[in-house]
């Protein structure tokens, strides 16, 4: 397992390296569905980016843009397979939710089952696949403008003195969660 933290507006930043100690190792990388709403990962070095895109602003600048918005999606659960050998039916992920019911032994067993690769008549090829499950918590940045609820009309009466109150009062809200969202 593993978990990290990402401001929402990290566009292609790397999030995590995966490694094998075997030297002869021909790790494949592969993401779960959910993750790949979000993240794309280097099938051969295990690298895992944020997706983004980039827009440009009203002059004309081109800037990147991360996928990831805390006032949408506050956490992300995903699984990385990897697979040690050449795999001939590719990655089993097991995605579960709360409901699922679940048999134990047959996760273990499909988790840490070896397949064999006989592409070659004369050489066998043991084939290991692996998972791991990722948490990512995302923080916000201050990415909204405070927005006015009330905005009037107000009113106040003609050869008032200095300093005279009006009646009314402003109120504005502001998307961002936390100390960004605080509106003064």
């Amino acid at each position: 397992m593993s978990s990290r933290i990402l401001r929402e507006q990290m566009a292609y930043e790397p999030i995590i390296i995966a490694h094998d100690r075997d030297q002869a190792a021909k790790l494949t990388y592969e993401l779960s569905s959910e993750g790949k709403q979000y993240f794309t990962i280097d099938p051969i070095t295990g690298v895992i980016t944020t997706l983004g895109g980039d827009e440009k602003d009203e002059n004309g600048n081109l800037h990147s843009f991360s996928l990831l918005d805390r006032e949408k999606t506050e956490k992300i659960t995903f699984s990385v397979c990897v697979t040690d050998g050449t795999p001939t039916n590719g990655c089993g992920i097991i995605s579960l939710d709360h409901n699922s019911q679940v048999n134990k032994e047959g996760i273990r067993q499909k988790h840490l089952q070896q397949s064999v690769d006989t592409s070659n008549d004369d050489i066998v090829h043991p084939i290991f696949t692996a998972s791991a499950t990722v948490f990512v918590t995302i923080l916000d940045v201050n990415d909204n403008e405070p927005q006015f609820i009330t905005k009037g009309p107000f009113s106040i009466h003609e050869n008032q003195p200095r300093f005279t109150q009006i009646n009314g009062r402003l109120t504005a809200l502001d998307a961002d969660a936390g100390e960004n969202g605080h509106v003064s």
